[in-house]
C-alpha cells in the first residue's frame, strides 16, 4: 500500500489521455489521437504490470481486460497510418509513376478506412463506454494517493529491485541465446529484445522519482535512442504482414513485392543503427543508476 501511492497520479494522468482523446478519434481528427490513446493504453497496460499485486483487485482485472480489448482495436489503423505516411510515401516518392504501387496504396487505404471504422464503432459502443466509466472512478479513487521518494516508504526498494530485473532481462535478449551479441539477433529475437526494451522503459520512466534526476534523464535518453532503432526495423516487419492482409488486392502482387523489397533494403541500415544504440545503452553504469536510489536502505521493502 505504500508504494501504491505513486500509482495514484500514473493512473489518473493515463486515464485522461484515454478518454480525452477518444471523442477526437470518433470524430476522425486525423492519426495523433489514435497514437496518443494507444500510447497511453500500452502505459496502462504496463502500470497494471509493474503494480499488478499491489492494486490487484476484480476492478483492476475488469480494467486489465478492456485495456487488453482497446489495444487490439487501435493496433491496426495505428499500423496503417505508420505504413501510408512512412513505407507507402517513401515508395510513391521513388516511384512516382508506378501503377502497381497507386493501386496497393489505394488498397491499403481502404484498409485504413475499416481499420477506422471498425475503432469508431467501438467507442461509440456501450463496452468501451463501461470501461471509460470504471476508469474514471478507478482513478477518483485513488486521485487523493499522491507521493514522493521522501514520503512513500520502500519506493526505492521497489524501484531498484524491479529496474534491475528488467534491465537484466534486458540485456539478456539482447546478447542473444549463446552470448553472441546483438549484431547477430534474427529478426524475431529483436523483435523481443524491442518489447524488453519498452517494457524497461516505461518502468523507468514510471518509476523515475526514486533516482536522481540526471541519471535517470540519462538511462531513459540511451533507452529511448535503443527502443527508436529496434522500432525502425519492427515498422519494416509491419509493412510486410500488411501485405500478406491486402492478399489479391495487391499485396501478393508486383506492388507487395516492391514493398518488401523496399523494407528489406532499409533493413542493413536499421541494424547499424541498433548495434550502436546498443553498444551506448551497454556503456552505462546501471549498478550505480540502482543504487542511488533515493532511499537510506535499499534492502527494506
Amino acid at each position: 500500500m505504500q508504494v501504491e501511492a505513486i500509482f495514484g497520479p500514473i493512473f489518473g494522468n493515463l486515464t485522461g489521455v484515454i478518454l480525452q482523446t477518444a471523442p477526437l478519434a470518433v470524430l476522425g481528427a486525423g492519426p495523433e489521437p489514435v497514437h496518443q490513446m494507444r500510447i497511453a493504453t500500452r502505459r496502462l497496460r504496463s502500470a497494471f504490470g509493474l503494480f499488478g499485486k499491489i492494486v490487484d483487485c476484480p476492478q483492476a482485472a475488469s480494467l486489465k481486460a478492456g485495456a487488453r480489448a482497446l489495444a487490439a482495436v487501435l493496433g491496426p489503423p495505428r499500423d496503417w497510418d505508420v505504413f501510408l505516411a512512412g513505407t507507402g510515401a517513401d515508395l510513391t516518392a521513388a516511384l512516382p509513376n508506378d501503377d502497381a504501387v497507386a493501386r496497393l496504396l489505394g488498397a491499403a487505404s481502404h484498409q485504413q478506412q475499416i481499420a477506422y471504422a471498425s475503432l469508431r464503432r467501438t467507442l461509440d459502443g456501450p463496452a468501451f463506454r463501461k470501461f471509460g466509466a470504471q476508469l474514471a472512478v478507478f482513478a477518483a479513487q485513488r486521485a487523493g494517493s499522491h507521493g514522493s521518494p521522501a514520503t512513500v516508504p520502500g519506493l526505492a526498494a521497489f524501484a531498484a529491485r524491479i529496474l534491475k530485473k528488467r534491465h537484466k532481462r534486458l540485456r539478456a535478449s539482447g546478447e542473444g541465446p549463446d552470448g553472441a551479441g546483438i549484431a547477430t539477433l534474427t529478426v524475431p529475437e529483436l523483435h523481443n529484445c524491442r518489447l524488453q526494451a519498452k517494457h524497461l522503459r516505461y518502468s523507468a520512466e514510471f518509476l523515475a522519482p526514486a533516482f536522481p534526476a540526471h541519471a535517470i534523464a540519462r538511462y531513459l535518453r540511451r533507452l529511448s535512442d535503443l527502443q527508436e532503432a529496434l522500432g525502425h526495423l519492427n515498422d519494416a516487419s509491419v509493412a510486410a504482414d500488411l501485405m500478406a492482409q491486402l492478399g489479391r488486392a495487391g499485396g501478393r502482387g508486383y506492388g507487395g513485392g516492391l514493398v518488401r523489397g523496399f523494407v528489406a533494403g532499409r533493413a542493413g541500415n536499421y541494424h547499424d543503427d541498433i548495434a550502436s544504440a546498443w553498444k551506448k545503452f551497454r556503456k552505462l553504469d546501471d549498478a550505480a543508476l540502482f543504487s542511488a536510489a533515493k532511499s537510506a536502505d535499499l534492502d527494506k521493502d
